[in-house]
C-alpha cells in the first residue's frame, strides 16, 4: 500500500470525524437551549462545555498532524459523561440511554491508540448502563411536550450518528488494514534485500520466476563474480570490500532495466535475469557492464582501486520449457571458464 493511498485514507477519516463532531456540536447547542427553557441548569452549564469541547475537536483535527486518537477520546468520554448526567438529572425513558447503545460498538471497533484506554471505554459504558437503568429506569422526572421532544429528538441524533458512524468505522478498518497490509510488504522488502548492496538477495528469485517466468519469454541469465575479492579483503579490509560490492550493485542498477531482476548471489557473486532480449543484446549488455565496472574506480580515502568482474552468460529463446535452476547452474560454470582464462571476461553460449 502507497503513501499516498494511507494519506488519503486518514484525510477521509478526518473528514467523517469533522462531520460527527459537527452533528454532537449541534446537538449540544440545541440541548443548552432546551436545558435553559426547562429550567435544568446544571445540563445547561454542562452543555457549555461540550459545545466548547466540539469547538475545540474540529481545530486539533485542521492542525498538520492531527492527534485523531485524542479526538476520539475526548468524544467518547463526553457522550459517556452528558448521557450520564442528563438520565440522573431528567430521567429514564428520553433517548440518551441509547447514546450508550450506539457507542459500545463504537469503543470495540475505534482505535484510541491505548489499550487501557479502549478496555475503559470497553467496560464503562455497558456498566453504566445497567447501573443506570436499575436506579432510574422507572425515575421520569419531565413529561408532556418535552419529554416526547427530547425522545423525538435524540432518536434523530442517533440514528444521524449510527450513519456517521458507519462510515467512521468503514474507514478506520481500511485504514487498519491498509497499515497492516503496508508492513506486510515492508517486511517483505526486507526479507528479500541484501541489506548491504539494496538489491534483491536471492530469496526473492523464486518470486520474480513466479511472476515474470511463468510463461515462455526471451531471457538471458548472467552470473558474475568479482575477480580477486579475497585479495582486496585481506589487503585493505572489509570496510573496502564491502565499498566494491555496493558499487558493483550501484553500476548494475543503472544499465540493467527495472523489468530485470538483479541480485547477490552470494559473496562476491552477481546474478541478473535479463528479460525480453535477444541475444546479441544480452551479451552486449552485458560487456558494457564489464567495461563500465573496469573503467570505474572505487576511492576509500587515499586507496583507489580498479576491480574487474568475470561473467557467464547463458541465453534462453523461450520457445520451449526450461530448468532455471540448470540455466544458473551453467551459466555459473561458463563464469568459472572465464575465470580459467584469465578473468574480465565475458563467457557465453
Amino acid at each position: 500500500m502507497s503513501k499516498s493511498n494511507i494519506l488519503t485514507t486518514n484525510y477521509k477519516l478526518n473528514n467523517v470525524f469533522k462531520i460527527m463532531s459537527f452533528i454532537v456540536f449541534f446537538a449540544h447547542a440545541t440541548y443548552l437551549v432546551i436545558f435553559a427553557v426547562i429550567g435544568a441548569e446544571p445540563l445547561a452549564i454542562l452543555n457549555i462545555f461540550s459545545v466548547i469541547i466540539y469547538l475545540i475537536i474540529p481545530i486539533i483535527l485542521l492542525q498538520e498532524n492531527p492527534a485523531s486518537s485524542l479526538c476520539l477520546v475526548l468524544f467518547q468520554l463526553e457522550v459517556m459523561i452528558h448521557a450520564i448526567a442528563c438520565i440522573v438529572v431528567l430521567g429514564w425513558g428520553l433517548g440518551f440511554e441509547l447514546l450508550f447503545i450506539a457507542f459500545m460498538m463504537t469503543t470495540l471497533f475505534a482505535d484510541t491508540g491505548n489499550k487501557q484506554i479502549t478496555y475503559f471505554f470497553a467496560a464503562a459504558q455497558p456498566f453504566a448502563f445497567l447501573v443506570l437503568f436499575f436506579l432510574y429506569h422507572d425515575s421520569y422526572k419531565i413529561t408532556g411536550y418535552w419529554r416526547d421532544f427530547l425522545f423525538t429528538f435524540n432518536i434523530v441524533c442517533v440514528c444521524s450518528l449510527a450513519i456517521v458512524l458507519s462510515f467512521f468505522l468503514e474507514i478506520s478498518n481500511r485504514t487498519a488494514y491498509q497499515n497492516a497490509q503496508k508492513e506486510r510488504d515492508d517486511i517483505k522488502d526486507i526479507s528479500n534485500q541484501d541489506p548491504l548492496t539494496k538489491i534483491y538477495n536471492r530469496h526473492a528469485l523464486q518470486e520474480f520466476l513466479d511472476e515474470n517466468l511463468s510463461q515462455a519469454r526471451n531471457f538471458a541469465v548472467m552470473m558474475g563474480d568479482i575477480d580477486n575479492f579475497k585479495r582486496i579483503n585481506d589487503t585493505y579490509g572489509h570496510n573496502v570490500g564491502d565499498l566494491v560490492l555496493v558499487k558493483v550493485a550501484n553500476i548494475f542498477k543503472n544499465i540493467f532495466r527495472k523489468n530485470d531482476f538483479l541480485c547477490r548471489w552470494g559473496g562476491e557473486e552477481f546474478l541478473a535475469i535479463i528479460c525480453d532480449i535477444d541475444k546479441t543484446e544480452a551479451i552486449n549488455v552485458v560487456r558494457r557492464a564489464k567495461e563500465t565496472i573496469a573503467t570505474s574506480k572505487v576511492k576509500h580515502g587515499e586507496t583507489e582501486l580498479n576491480v574487474t568482474m568475470t561473467f557467464g552468460l547463458v541465453y534462453c529463446d523461450g520457445g520451449g520449457e526450461f530448468d532455471i535452476w540448470s540455466l544458473i547452474k551453467r551459466a555459473d560454470q561458463l563464469l568459472y571458464k572465464g575465470k580459467n582464462s584469465g578473468k574480465n571476461i565475458v563467457m557465453f553460449e
